[in-house]
């Protein structure tokens, strides 16, 4: 029995990703399969980051959602299990202890 509360929801999310990513063709290696089913992309995903300005903005503005925080859960929930690239760093930045909220400038690595 699963001690996270969430675990069960997140299970389903990550049943549906790779139900989608086997239907487009993407995924056909069973192994890979088994592991994207298996591993807990919110454990190896804590936050991310979204892009909130228009693509011919400059600066560029990002907002950075934290997995941990109940504002930003669902939407990063959402984004961590969806089949868009998952932003977590920008140019020289530390991977954890990353202020959530609105972020200008800076490119993804």
């Amino acid at each position: 029995m699963s001690l996270d509360p969430h675990a069960a929801a997140t299970s389903g999310l990550r049943a549906a990703m790779v139900d989608r990513l086997t239907s487009a063709g993407v995924l056909t290696d069973p192994l890979l399969r088994d592991a994207l089913l298996r591993v807990r992309r919110e454990v190896l995903l804590p936050h991310a980051y979204v892009r909130v300005s228009g693509p011919d903005a400059d600066p560029i503005e990002w907002r950075l959602l934290d997995g941990s925080h109940p504002d930003d859960r669902e939407e990063w929930l959402d984004l961590i299990h969806s089949d868009a690239s998952v932003l977590l760093q920008r140019d020289g930045e530390q991977l954890d202890g990353l202020p959530r909220g609105p972020v200008t400038g800076g490119h993804m690595t």
